[in-house]
């Protein structure tokens, strides 16, 4: 009798079952939209990727708020120095007692971020600017723009730095230079106390750290001059600022020397060097202009493919286990439009017009399972759309524009041990 009721209730199953998939008004969930059970997903995935490194020759590195100053030795990205350029503005008409006696002048750099190795000691100089500080005609300044400056320095410390301790460096500057600006505010003399003027008397400052092991980042807008003085009748200590002036004046050099990493090769823009001549490695650093192309050598044969019509295209790619920081990897990139000159065209968007961000999957355990998923599909659909596929079109990979012009973040993809995929799901009717 037991077993005779258990056959009972497999008969009602297996009938509920049926009716279910016999459902005419039944719908799948793919994504935010919904199909009907007639239809089919199917996924192709055979078409071909492959990846490159390519090097931009300069990148816009004003406007970004930070200060980049040191070198550091990278073994895959090769020796990167920068210098930091930027200007001051007057606290304006300012009063000061006669009594007030002036002490001393500092320069404060609010520190935030670091690369490289900050166990070694590190020496940053202070230099004023011969030459005022000009954009160009697009309003910008780039990573390979320099200026004249004293070869005396204005000021020097040397100091291990601990950027999760340490919250400012002070960097103790020149007495005849602090006493300069104190008389020139007390007496109200037009160049220290007029901006234009200001500027035309001091016109900057470039702040290096030469033969350094690290780069360290500074806050461009909360960096300023100090002035230190005191009244001894009532035994006052006083100070007077000069902040930090213009975000868009401000901007990196930066010098790379990459001669004996795996893309020594590259010499120009348009030069590219294909993952399989660089160990199965392609690379991507911020700040040096070196970045991940993806060209998809088989992509005219989508319109042969006759499968249905397009619901997603997705791009995998798979980090080197060294990509791993910390035990996290980098996030913040983006994909760029590119052609065969390696043009840095517009940003990748989705359907909504927002930038494509990957989705990351981070293996903690083996290292073997981690992944970057972008979302490529409007990218895809406008070749479909005009019916024309230009083989010549790719795609950069790099860090987004914030991320880019403010330090030396980097990601290394592996295509020798995990092939980069495109997945493509058709709708079938």
């Amino acid at each position: 009798m037991r077993y005779q009721n258990k056959f009972k209730l497999l008969l009602i199953v297996v009938s509920l079952l049926v009716l279910a998939c016999s459902n005419d008004e039944y719908e799948l969930e793919f994504g935010d939209k919904f199909i009907s059970a007639k239809t089919g997903l199917t996924l192709v995935d055979t078409f071909s990727v492959e990846l490159y490194t390519v090097k931009f020759d300069s990148i816009p590195t004003n406007g970004a708020g930070v200060l980049l100053v040191g070198e550091s030795d990278n073994y895959n990205f090769g020796h990167i120095s920068s210098s930091s350029y930027l200007e001051f503005t007057t606290p304006g008409k300012t009063t000061i007692d006669d009594l007030d006696t002036y002490d001393s002048v500092a320069l404060i750099l609010p520190l935030t971020n670091y690369y490289g190795d900050t166990l070694q000691p590190y020496t940053i100089s202070v230099h004023e600017l011969e030459e005022s500080i000009e954009l160009d005609e697009n309003n910008m300044l780039y990573n390979t723009h320099i200026l004249p400056y004293s070869g005396e320095n204005m000021g020097q410390k040397t100091f291990l730095p601990k950027p999760l301790k340490d919250k400012t460096v002070s960097i103790k500057l020149k007495d005849e230079f602090g006493n300069y600006l104190f008389e020139g505010l007390r007496n109200g003399d037009d160049e220290i106390i007029l901006q234009d003027d200001f500027l035309e008397f001091f016109k900057g400052i470039v702040l290096k750290a030469d033969n350094s092991q690290a780069i360290l980042n500074f806050s461009a807008a909360g960096a300023y001059i100090r002035i230190y003085s005191h009244e001894s009748l009532h035994d006052l200590t006083k100070y007077y600022d000069f902040p930090f002036y213009s975000k868009e004046n401000q901007f990196n050099h930066i010098e790379h020397n990459y001669s004996e990493t795996a893309f020594s090769s590259l010499q120009a823009q348009t030069d590219e060097v294909k993952s399989t001549d660089t160990d199965g490695l392609s690379f991507v650093q911020a700040g040096t202009g070196v970045y991940a192309k993806v060209m998809f050598p088989s992509y005219e044969n989508l319109l042969l493919v006759d499968k249905g019509k397009v619901m997603k295209a997705e791009l995998v790619l798979y980090p080197a286990q060294i990509s791993y920081v910390n035990d996290s990897l980098p996030s913040g990139l983006n994909m760029y439009e590119t052609d065969a000159y390696n043009h840095f065209e517009d940003v990748l968007t989705d359907i909504t017009g927002n930038a494509v961000s990957p989705e990351i999957i981070e293996d903690h355990q083996y290292y073997q399972n981690s992944s970057y998923t972008f979302d490529i599909t409007e990218f895809i659909k406008k070749g479909i759309r005009n019916q024309y596929i230009n083989l010549e079109h790719g795609l950069l990979v790099s860090f987004n524009a914030s991320i880019l012009v403010s330090g030396f973040d980097e990601i290394i993809f592996d295509t020798e041990n995990f092939k980069p995929r495109l997945k493509i799901y058709y709708l079938n009717y």
